[in-house]
């Protein structure tokens, strides 16, 4: 079940400008979560400058493959639970430049991620982290050198703390503290055509440093792969084959994570 609503008001003539709004989730294993948001902004017309500022609050249950997905799902993942506010300010000048700066805080509770496990088939497993705080600082700058091109980029930092979840050690991965990009655009209408637009860019990307997981050769990855099929009951090969060949349907994929349910609970008895 998924619900929504937002309402957007104006106060003291367009000097406040202010959205609000929720949302419900509702899951059948997870329950229920609604999930409040707002932003507020503040134009100041005069020094050209609009601040801003925001907070929401988020719900996300773990999907069919986080809880089941052989060799990879655990089926006692817990949903995850966030908020976050940002605030900041963008300033122009006149139409040829803006500069945009903007500070941000997140939390998630039980966030799910990739555990390393270097005895899984894929070198990883579904886990929960304890908790995630995440800050940072945003700075988007914007130029427009001549009629139709401009150069613009970001940069991004980050600052993550976590807390782990009681008996695990699941922390985020692929969290890099620094980023940046740069785009050069050039756009020009009206080459061939009135309403004709031909855009050309050069874009850069920066990806810092991040931890990650370091998988085995792939010819390993391959024989565990072959190894956890041969490891199948012929049974379970033959109704996950009727199931391709009868494009998955409904009655075949309620048989299909039936069995899926079956191992990983006769694995856990183990």
């Amino acid at each position: 079940m998924l619900a929504t609503s937002n309402r957007r008001a104006v106060f003291f003539n367009g000097h406040l400008l202010a959205t609000a709004g929720f949302r419900v989730d509702g899951n059948s294993n997870f329950g229920k979560e609604v999930s409040p948001a707002w932003s507020v902004a503040i134009p100041l017309e005069k020094i050209s400058t609009t601040l801003r500022g925001s907070y929401s609050e988020g719900f996300r249950a773990p999907s069919f493959n986080d809880l089941f997905f052989p060799n990879f799902g655990d089926p006692n993942l817990q949903a995850e639970v966030s908020s976050e506010y940002d605030g900041g300010f963008t300033t122009n000048f006149g139409e040829r430049a803006s500069f945009t700066a903007t500070y941000f805080s997140r939390r998630v509770k039980n966030l799910i991620v990739a555990v390393p496990c270097p005895t899984c088939l894929f070198g990883s497993q579904a886990g929960n982290a304890g908790r995630v705080d995440t800050q940072g600082v945003e700075i988007v700058p914007s130029v427009t050198i001549v009629k139709g091109l401009t150069f613009g980029g970001n940069v991004t930092v980050l600052d993550e703390t976590h807390k782990d979840a009681p008996g695990s050690t699941a922390r985020p991965l692929r969290v890099a503290k620094h980023t940046a990009s740069a785009l050069l655009q050039y756009q020009r209408s009206g080459v061939f055509r009135e309403h004709d637009r031909i855009t050309a860019n050069v874009n850069y990307i920066f990806v810092g440093d991040r931890d990650d997981i370091t998988l085995t050769s792939g010819i390993a990855i391959i024989r565990r792969i072959i190894a956890s099929m041969r490891s199948y009951p012929t049974r379970s090969e033959s109704l996950f084959t009727s199931c391709v060949t009868r494009k998955l349907s409904r009655a075949c994929r309620t048989c299909w994570i039936a069995t899926i349910r079956r191992r990983l609970d006769s694995r856990r008895r183990r």
